[in-house]
Protein backbone atom coordinates (compact mmCIF):
# COMPACT_ATOMS: atom_id res chain seq x y z
CA UNK A 1 0.00 0.00 0.00
CA UNK A 2 0.94 3.50 -1.06
CA UNK A 3 -0.21 6.58 1.20
CA UNK A 4 0.01 10.31 0.85
CA UNK A 5 -1.48 11.49 3.87
CA UNK A 6 -0.60 15.03 3.16
CA UNK A 7 -2.35 18.22 1.68
CA UNK A 8 -0.50 18.08 -1.45
CA UNK A 9 0.96 16.14 -4.00
CA UNK A 10 4.44 14.38 -2.85
CA UNK A 11 6.74 12.20 -4.56
CA UNK A 12 7.20 9.00 -2.55
CA UNK A 13 10.19 6.37 -2.34
CA UNK A 14 9.61 2.34 -2.09
CA UNK A 15 12.64 0.41 -1.02
CA UNK A 16 11.69 -3.56 -2.02
CA UNK A 17 14.79 -5.43 0.05
CA UNK A 18 15.26 -8.80 1.09
CA UNK A 19 14.95 -9.96 4.74
CA UNK A 20 17.32 -12.67 5.81
CA UNK A 21 17.59 -14.04 9.00
CA UNK A 22 19.90 -16.21 10.97
CA UNK A 23 22.18 -16.25 7.94
CA UNK A 24 20.23 -17.87 5.57
CA UNK A 25 20.13 -17.12 1.92
CA UNK A 26 18.64 -14.05 0.55
CA UNK A 27 16.09 -14.37 -1.81
CA UNK A 28 17.14 -12.13 -4.63
CA UNK A 29 20.41 -14.21 -4.53
CA UNK A 30 18.34 -17.40 -5.86
CA UNK A 31 15.41 -15.59 -7.73
CA UNK A 32 13.78 -12.35 -8.32
CA UNK A 33 10.25 -10.36 -7.67
CA UNK A 34 7.98 -8.61 -9.97
CA UNK A 35 6.03 -5.53 -8.63
CA UNK A 36 3.37 -4.33 -10.65
CA UNK A 37 2.01 -0.53 -10.48
CA UNK A 38 -1.30 0.39 -11.29
CA UNK A 39 -1.25 1.87 -15.01
CA UNK A 40 -1.62 5.87 -13.74
CA UNK A 41 1.37 5.39 -11.11
CA UNK A 42 3.61 3.55 -13.50
CA UNK A 43 2.98 5.92 -16.28
CA UNK A 44 3.05 8.81 -14.15
CA UNK A 45 6.75 7.14 -12.61
CA UNK A 46 7.57 6.37 -16.12
CA UNK A 47 7.19 10.16 -16.99
CA UNK A 48 9.16 11.18 -14.72
CA UNK A 49 12.00 9.52 -15.45
CA UNK A 50 11.57 6.39 -13.55
CA UNK A 51 14.55 6.82 -11.14
CA UNK A 52 15.66 4.43 -8.56
CA UNK A 53 18.06 1.19 -8.82
CA UNK A 54 18.25 -2.46 -8.72
CA UNK A 55 15.74 -3.53 -11.39
CA UNK A 56 14.38 -3.12 -15.30
CA UNK A 57 11.41 -2.98 -16.86
CA UNK A 58 8.85 -5.25 -18.40
CA UNK A 59 8.77 -4.03 -21.82
CA UNK A 60 4.66 -3.54 -22.52
CA UNK A 61 3.67 -4.15 -18.75
CA UNK A 62 3.30 -2.28 -15.56
CA UNK A 63 5.99 -4.01 -13.89
CA UNK A 64 9.80 -3.95 -12.76
CA UNK A 65 11.64 -7.34 -12.14
CA UNK A 66 13.72 -6.39 -8.90
CA UNK A 67 16.64 -8.75 -9.50
CA UNK A 68 19.46 -7.26 -7.50
CA UNK A 69 20.66 -8.94 -4.74
CA UNK A 70 20.02 -5.95 -2.38
CA UNK A 71 16.94 -5.18 -3.83
CA UNK A 72 15.67 -2.72 -5.56
CA UNK A 73 14.94 1.26 -4.81
CA UNK A 74 11.86 3.47 -6.85
CA UNK A 75 12.48 7.13 -6.72
CA UNK A 76 9.96 9.88 -7.45
CA UNK A 77 6.82 7.96 -7.38
CA UNK A 78 4.09 10.33 -7.57
CA UNK A 79 0.88 10.51 -5.40
CA UNK A 80 -1.94 12.83 -5.15
CA UNK A 81 -3.25 14.47 -1.82
CA UNK A 82 -4.78 12.33 0.47
CA UNK A 83 -4.32 9.26 -1.76
CA UNK A 84 -3.87 6.24 -1.43
CA UNK A 85 -2.93 3.09 -3.73
CA UNK A 86 -3.55 -0.60 -2.78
Amino acid sequence: MLRNLKDERRELAVQLRPVTEGGKQNFFDQGQAVWRMPPTLYDAWKAAGSRGRGFRHIPGDTAVIVDAPEGALLLGLPLGPRKTLC
